[in-house]
């Protein structure tokens, strides 16, 4: 399917308009899971990053590019697959040598599958060209073509070596240099991980030490087998069980399941033929799923009645030896969590050393609630007492100082002006405005009064067709209210400012509408009903 070209020009001006923020994480499409989040990087903060799945070090800005210490400046260059290893060869960078042109199995582990134009991790790897990079993989089947990858969709190619592309460089790994024969791959020795004893049955066990691959100059080999289902990881990465390599200073965990009681468990870890073991035995006497008792959590007192309020403690399950049961029952709709994770209402299971957290949603003007959380016949309770008085209970969004309106104000947009903009006409509630400046920008406004109590202020706009787009803090349009973020949250500060601003010519002919909703903190957008508190904010019908 083509994508029409007045489409692809309105989301290309929102991106080129709004850019992506280098301090927030890599920004997927349709909520996809990364393959390279910012979590499979470390950076050493002077524009050279490890890539903890492989362990190579890459620098950050495409050749041509100048890294400023918080970003890549300056155009990248292109260069013939010939130019660009002899830029390579001759390389320097951050103190260090050894940079080369990477294989095309290395530079295709920077994809990121989540996303397009550019198919890289942009926050990792900032200002990158949507656009072909060389491998040093020569072509097989024409003697002078190569291998490269094209990062606007992330999808390799092979071209002739004469063509001109793009540049990123790497070191450590193996390079397309002659062979070595004089190449290590068999490292030191790396003994066996500590022992983990008394594990719970059934838990998941992680060695409590690491070990680092020593004396070897080349890529080697990894690989993992034995009981329990066991798992290693490299410098931090993800967990995997499938064969890999390492390079030297790579750091390696090892995890597996523990067995019935008093049973052991052993995995051999095997490093370029060198063997590493990790034994769990678990804990004896049976399976004790009743933990120590957990006493109730510290009660919320004040809440903003109708806001989700979470506990300001957490509970750690101790004292059992084997998966219990978690559940959780009472007013306002609770839920728990466990180390963290998502939130549940749903009856789950939880080993010893979790750590618990609960929620609910505050009633109605000074009434309390109570949640009880029961793990293994034990049980917790959490209280929630709204505030007295009046301000937004029942799940309202909280009074402004100013009236708000509860409908929106519709306007047609007609004919073939260049621009027609119509605000909302409430002489006293004038929350959102448009502005065209001589420039032929368009400015979104937001003028707010001070709340009675804070709120989260969502921005959301309606493109041709019913789409839903959220503007974030970082001034991203994100699709709602799949990634709904509120464009401030947690405040009730008075605000008078320029929410975002565009080309008025970057966007294509049609009609749009903008809307603010004001909602208790903490509310799911997904939930909130913009027909009872937001406001039609401009519209526009542009001739062709």
């Amino acid at each position: 399917m083509k994508t029409s070209r007045p489409l692809l020009r309105f989301l290309l001006a929102i991106l080129a308009a709004v850019p992506f923020a280098p301090a927030h994480a890599v920004i997927c499409q349709n909520a996809i899971p990364p393959v390279n989040p910012d979590s499979a990087y470390t950076d050493y903060g002077d524009g050279t990053v490890i890539h903890k799945p492989t362990g190579l070090m890459w620098k950050r800005c495409s050749e041509g590019q100048t890294w400023s210490g918080a970003t890549c400046t300056g155009t990248a260059s292109t260069h013939t697959w010939q130019a660009a290893l002899d830029l390579a060869e001759a390389h320097d960078f951050a103190g260090r040598g050894g940079w080369r042109l990477p294989n095309i199995n290395e530079l295709r582990s920077l994809v990121e599958e989540c996303r397009a134009y550019p198919a890289i991790n942009n926050t990792i790897f900032p200002a990158p060209p949507n656009d072909d990079f060389w491998s040093g993989s020569p072509y097989a089947g024409v003697s002078y073509g190569a291998w490269g990858v094209n990062f606007s969709y992330g999808v390799p190619y092979f071209d002739f070596r004469s063509g001109t592309h793009h540049v990123r460089l790497v070191r450590g790994g193996q390079s397309f240099s002659p062979f070595d024969a004089r190449g290590d791959a068999t490292p030191d020795a790396l003994g066996n991980f500590t022992a983990v004893t008394n594990a719970t049955v059934g838990a998941v066990t992680t060695s409590t030490d690491s070990k680092t691959v020593s004396g070897i100059d080349t890529m080697t080999g990894v690989a993992i087998a034995g009981e329990g289902s066991p798992e290693y990881r490299v410098n931090d990465g993800a967990w995997t069980s499938a064969p890999g390599a390492v390079a030297n200073g790579a750091l390696l965990e090892v995890r597996l399941t523990a067995g019935a009681a008093a049973s052991t468990r052993v995995a051999t870890l095997t490093v370029g033929g060198v063997a590493a073991q990790f034994s769990v035995t678990a804990a004896t006497g049976g399976s004790d799923t009743t933990p120590d008792p957990l006493g109730n959590y510290a009660p919320v007192t004040n809440a903003i009645a109708g806001a989700l309020a979470a506990s300001a403690d957490n509970k750690t399950v101790t004292g059992i030896t084997a998966p219990t049961g978690i559940g959780i029952a009472g007013e306002g709709s609770p839920e728990y969590r466990v180390n963290g994770g998502a939130w549940t209402s749903a009856p789950g299971t939880v080993t010893n050393g979790a750590l618990l957290e609960v929620r609910l949603t505050a009633g109605a003007a000074a009434s309390t609630r109570v949640a009880t959380l029961t793990v293994g016949g034990v049980a917790a309770q959490f209280s929630v007492t709204a505030a007295g008085g009046g301000g937004g209970g029942g799940g309202d969004a909280p009074e402004s100082t100013l009236p708000f309106p509860v409908a929106p104000v519709s306007y047609a947009c007609t004919g073939p002006d260049v621009n027609t903009f119509a605000s909302t006409e409430a002489a006293t509630a004038r929350p959102l405005s448009s502005a065209l400046i001589m420039q032929r920008d368009l400015w979104l406004n937001v003028s707010l009064a001070p709340f009675a109590q804070p709120v989260d202020v969502y921005i959301v706009a309606e493109l041709p067709g019913g789409v839903l787009l959220v503007l974030n803090s970082a001034g991203q349009w994100l699709p709602y209210p799949a990634q709904a973020t509120p464009w401030r949250a947690n405040s009730s500060a008075a605000l008078n400012t320029t929410a975002w601003q565009a080309p008025l010519a970057a966007i294509p002919p049609g009609t749009y509408a903008a809307y603010l909703a004001a909602v208790p903190p903490g509310t799911n957008p997904a939930t909130f009903s913009l027909a009872r508190s937001h406001y039609h904010l401009w519209c526009t019908a542009r001739g062709m």
